[in-house]
């Protein structure tokens, strides 16, 4: 499995063969703070045609539809067959009814491109691990 945030895509047309299934993160500016990287998420996407694996994206707050939706359609166009998997940001309390709300409203909005996408959560920082 390889683990990765889905920006280097030249290397990764030489490592192909050493895993069978990817997990690529897309961080977005709403919880990173830092411009969203959709073109490199797209060459890399592009250099890993019929591989297994899922597209991670880490939610809060400020996430916005548009950035969902965004994410949902290069995930499909690209990686048909692959999970989108939406991480609620550990550092938020989603019990909170307007963060919940919020949480709901983001699912809806990458169902309504990607019927496989599903709700996760961060274990590493549930497990106390960085």
């Amino acid at each position: 499995m390889l683990e990765t945030n889905g920006l280097e895509f030249k290397p990764i047309k030489k490592l192909k063969g050493y895993f069978d299934f990817i997990a690529m993160d897309i961080k977005l500016k709403s919880v990173s703070g830092q411009a969203s990287r959709f073109k490199a998420h797209r060459q890399f996407l592009q250099a890993v045609p019929g591989r297994q694996g899922c597209v991670k994206i880490v939610v809060g707050p400020r996430t916005t539809a548009g950035e969902i939706r965004r994410s949902a359609r290069l995930s499909l166009e690209l990686a048909p067959s692959w999970d989108l998997v939406l991480q609620p940001d550990s550092r938020c309390n989603w019990a909170r009814q307007d963060n919940h709300a919020k949480l709901e409203a983001l699912a809806r909005a990458a169902l309504e491109i990607n019927a496989a996408t599903r709700i996760l959560p961060q274990m590493h920082k549930n497990l106390g691990w960085r």
